[in-house]
């Protein structure tokens, strides 16, 4: 299996456009190749079946919204409460 990370990076973003566009039905390996740019193939390289392709868009959204460990750290002196609260959830959308 491939490992490299832009390039997984890539094609999750490529994938998470294509469901946002066309809904689960038009997600397909070749059509995230095509969308990343790629050689057709390179997908499937990545992502061998559906389900690894689904799961890497998962954890890719996940990536996505987590907070850097500066904004964490921006954070850290802050009390816990609505405020924080609402400056995470802020930050996430902002993401």
């Amino acid at each position: 299996m491939a490992r490299n990370i832009e390039r997984r990076r890539t094609l999750a973003d490529a994938g998470l456009s294509i469901l946002a566009g066309e809904g689960a039905r038009g997600l397909t390996h070749r059509a995230v190749d095509r969308k990343a740019g790629v050689p057709t193939g390179t997908a499937t390289n990545y992502f061998r079946t559906r389900d690894a392709l689904i799961s890497a868009l998962v954890d890719r959204i996940g990536d996505r919204l987590s907070p850097t460990s500066d904004d964490l750290a921006r954070r850290s002196s802050q009390p816990p409460g609505p405020d924080l609260f609402a400056d995470y959830m802020r930050d996430i959308v902002r993401r």
